[in-house]
């Protein structure tokens, strides 16, 4: 298996407002806060590596876009792997609704034997969102894809060792 193919890309290309460039995307917030008309819409790219699975997201994870996060962790972890990274570096706002999208996904990861980790970089404000709730303590916070990954693949080389 090579090391890094992409198995899958969904979600949708954003919709432009009239007049509006190319580098905004729909649900971008705009100087004083409020969202830009349009249908918010977040992307998924799903790569698999040798003990590992990445679900990278990018947009904006509100309550609007929530049940398409709910629906990507859910497809990952059903898929059968054993670890899971989730990463938020393309991630540009976090509501409440979206940590638990995430807080659900990674208790549906532990009843179904799969280790959920997530990634933001460290100087991120999402990063500051998952620390100031205290979610760091329940999921391994990672500030690189290939950070995560090494966790996992250690891990997956000390069980590999443990179970012989």
């Amino acid at each position: 298996m090579s090391d890094h193919p992409v198995v899958e890309h969904f979600g949708g290309l954003p919709q432009q407002d009239e007049g509006a460039t190319n580098d905004r995307p729909v649900g971008a917030r705009r100087p004083g806060g409020e969202l830009s008309p349009g249908r918010p819409v977040l992307g998924f790219v799903v790569r698999d590596f040798r003990h590992s699975t990445v679900l990278s997201v990018t947009g904006e994870v509100d309550i609007a876009t929530t049940p398409s996060l709910t629906a990507a962790l859910d497809k990952a972890i059903r898929a059968g792997g054993r670890y899971l990274v989730c990463d938020l570096t393309g991630v540009s706002f976090i509501g409440s609704s979206g940590l638990t999208a995430i807080l659900i996904g990674h208790r549906l990861a532990e009843k179904s034997g799969v280790r959920l980790d997530v990634v933001c970089t460290r100087s991120s404000l999402i990063r500051k969102v998952i620390v100031l709730t205290g979610l760091d303590i329940v999921f391994g916070l990672h500030a690189s894809v290939s950070d995560a990954i090494a966790d996992q693949a250690c891990l997956a080389q000390a069980v590999g060792a443990m179970s012989q």
